[in-house]
C-alpha cells in the first residue's frame, strides 16, 4: 500500500518526500504504463458505468458487493463505489445519471457517510504490474517463444520432468495473463512484458521521480567503496575494488548535479572518514566533482599530492604473531585549505557543537592472559597466513579474511573454534559473567538494567555452542532469574 501510494503521488503532484529504505530498488512495472492506465473521473463527465466496471478490473480491482475492501469495488444500482488500493481510510463514491457522473464523495469505507465532495479523482491501477492489451499479447508470444526453447534444452537433456513441470506452470500463467490481465508471480515477465533485453536492470521507484528530483542518503558512508584510479601500489587504506552500489550512487549524484546545477543529493553520515583519508577523497567526488575538476584534482594521485603524505609505521601482523612495516596514506597537510574546501559542500556538526545531554561513561579495561590452547591456535594462524601469502594455497580454501575472523573467535572464546575445547576460568566470557553478576547484586535494589553486546556467535537455535546462549546458563546458575535475561534477537 504504501508503495503504491508514494508511486500515485509522484505522479500525480511535485511536492512529494518519499523516505525509503531498500525496497526503493525493489523491481516494480514500467511507470508509463502505469501512469496510462490511470481512471480519471470528473463530475459532469459522460462515462458509462459498464465500461468504469471494466476498466476497473483492467487495473486490478476487485469486485465485491459484500466484503469492501482494499483493493475493491461494490456496484448498487446507478451507484459505484470504489476502495483505492493505495488508501487506508477512505473510500470513493462515484454516482451517475445516465451516462453521466452526476457526483463523486469520498465516504468512509465503513459507515458509508460522506466526508466532503470532490470535483475530480484519478484512479490508479492497484498493481505496479498493469499493461495495455497490445502489449500483454506481444509479451504473450516472446513468453511462448522462450518457453519452448527451455523444453527443448531439458528435452534434450533428458530433464523430462523438469520440461513438463515448466511448460506447466508457464502455459497456466499464460492463460491467467491472457484472460485476467495478471497471474501469481506476474513480476517474473515484467522483463519481457516491459520489451527489456536480457540482462538489463528492472524498473524501480526511482524510475517513478521526475527528473529533478532530489536525493537525501542517509548513512551514506555505505557508498564509500567506489574505485579509483591511482599509481599508488602496496598502501594500506587505498582500495581499487569497486562495489556495484557504489558506481551506482557515483551516476546517480552525477545526472542529478547536472540536471539541479548541483543541488540535487545531500548526504547525512555520522562517519564520513572512518578508516582512511581516502574516503574524503571519495565523498568529494560524489558531491563536489566539477569543483574537483576544475581545481586540477580530480585525479587521486593529484588529490593526494595536495592534501596528504604516506606514512610508514611498524604494525601488529593479522594473525598476531609478530609485527611487520606498514604503508598507510594517513596524515595531512595544507589542512587550512582542505577544510575549505570539503565545507564548500559539508555541514560538519560535533557533539561540543550540538551539546546533547549525554551521560558520563567509566571506561574499564580487563587484560587477560591467553590460554595455552590460544597460544597454539595463534601460531597455527602464522602458519596459515603465510602460506596464503606465499600463494601455496586455494584462496576458496583458506584467505586473510576466513584468518582473521578465527582469530575474533579465538580472542572471543576458544570454543568457537571447536566446542570440544575446555570453558577455560579466566575467559572474556568467564570473565564478562563475574562482572555482569557483580554489577546485578550492587544493582538489585534500583532494580536497574544492563545492556551486553556481543557481535560474535549470536544464538542459531540449533544446538552449537554461542556465547550468548553460555553467559545466560552462567548468570541463571548464579542466581538470576532466567526470566531477567533477554536477548535481543527474541
Amino acid at each position: 500500500r504504501l508503495r503504491l501510494s508514494a508511486t500515485c503521488a509522484l505522479l500525480e503532484r511535485r511536492d512529494v518526500i518519499v523516505v525509503s529504505s531498500v525496497s526503493c530498488i525493489y523491481g516494480l512495472g514500467e511507470p508509463d504504463d502505469f501512469a496510462q492506465m490511470v481512471i480519471s473521473l470528473r463530475q459532469g463527465a459522460e462515462w458509462d458505468r459498464d465500461e468504469l466496471l471494466r476498466r476497473l478490473v483492467e487495473i486490478r480491482y476487485d469486485r465485491n458487493d459484500v466484503a469492501f475492501e482494499r483493493n475493491m469495488f461494490r456496484v448498487r444500482g446507478d451507484t459505484v463505489e470504489i476502495f483505492p488500493a493505495y488508501w487506508k481510510d477512505s473510500a470513493i463514491r462515484v454516482e451517475f445519471f445516465g451516462d453521466e457522473i452526476d457526483r463523486i464523495s469520498e465516504i468512509n469505507p465503513v459507515t458509508g457517510q460522506a466526508q466532503r465532495v470532490l470535483q475530480h479523482v484519478a484512479i490508479y491501477p492497484a498493481s505496479h504490474y498493469v499493461t495495455t492489451k497490445e502489449k500483454m499479447d506481444r509479451a504473450l508470444g516472446q513468453i511462448r517463444t522462450e518457453l519452448e526453447d527451455q523444453v527443448k534444452y531439458f528435452n534434450d537433456n533428458e530433464m523430462l520432468v523438469e520440461a513438463q513441470r515448466i511448460r506447466q506452470r508457464t502455459e497456466y500463467d499464460m492463460e491467467m495473463m491472457r484472460e485476467l490481465g495478471y497471474c501469481s508471480g506476474i513480476e517474473n515477465y515484467s522483463r519481457i512484458i516491459s520489451d527489456r533485453p536480457a540482462g538489463s536492470a528492472p524498473m524501480t521507484l526511482l524510475d517513478f521521480f521526475p527528473d529533478d528530483f532530489l536525493l537525501f542518503v542517509d548513512e551514506s558512508h555505505f557508498y564509500k567503496n567506489m574505485f579509483l584510479y591511482t599509481k599508488m601500489r602496496n598502501i594500506a587504506g587505498i582500495a581499487q575494488t569497486d562495489a556495484q552500489k557504489s558506481s551506482d550512487m557515483f551516476a546517480k549524484c552525477q545526472y542529478l548535479d547536472e540536471i539541479t546545477g548541483g543541488k540535487g543529493v545531500t548526504f547525512a553520515t555520522g562517519t564520513p572518514v572512518s578508516n582512511s583519508m581516502v574516503e574524503l577523497y571519495t565523498i568529494m567526488r560524489y558531491l563536489q566533482y566539477d569543483t574537483l575538476q576544475k581545481l586540477h584534482l580530480g585525479h587521486f594521485d593529484s588529490w593526494a599530492a595536495s592534501f596528504g603524505e604516506t606514512v610508514t609505521a611498524i604494525e601488529l601482523s593479522p594473525e598476531g604473531t609478530g609485527y611487520r612495516a606498514k604503508t598507510r596514506f594517513a596524515r595531512f597537510f595544507n589542512l587550512p585549505e582542505l577544510i575549505s574546501l570539503f565545507k564548500e559542500s559539508a555541514d560538519v556538526q560535533t557533539a561540543d557543537m550540538l551539546n546533547l545531554p549525554v551521560p558520563e561513561a567509566e571506561y574499564i579495561n580487563e587484560v587477560l592472559k591467553p590460554s595455552e590452547t590460544q597460544q597454539e591456535m595463534v601460531s597455527s594462524f602464522a602458519d596459515r597466513a603465510e602460506r596464503v601469502r606465499n600463494g601455496n594455497v586455494d584462496p576458496r580454501t583458506d584467505n586473510m579474511l576466513k584468518i582473521t575472523n578465527d582469530g575474533r573467535k579465538l580472542a572471543l572464546d576458544q570454543r568457537l573454534i571447536n566446542d570440544l575445547l575446555p570453558d577455560e576460568p579466566e575467559s572474556k566470557v568467564n570473565l564478562c559473567v563475574e562482572n555482569a553478576y557483580q554489577v546485578w547484586e550492587e544493582s538489585t535494589p534500583d532494580k536497574s538494567t544492563q545492556l551486553i553486546f556481543c557481535d560474535l556467535s549470536t544464538p542459531k537455535a540449533d544446538g552449537t555452542f554461542n556465547v550468548y546462549d553460555d553467559v545466560r546458563e552462567k548468570l541463571v546458575a548464579k542466581g538470576i532469574p532466567r526470566e531477567e535475561i533477554a536477548f535481543i534477537h527474541e
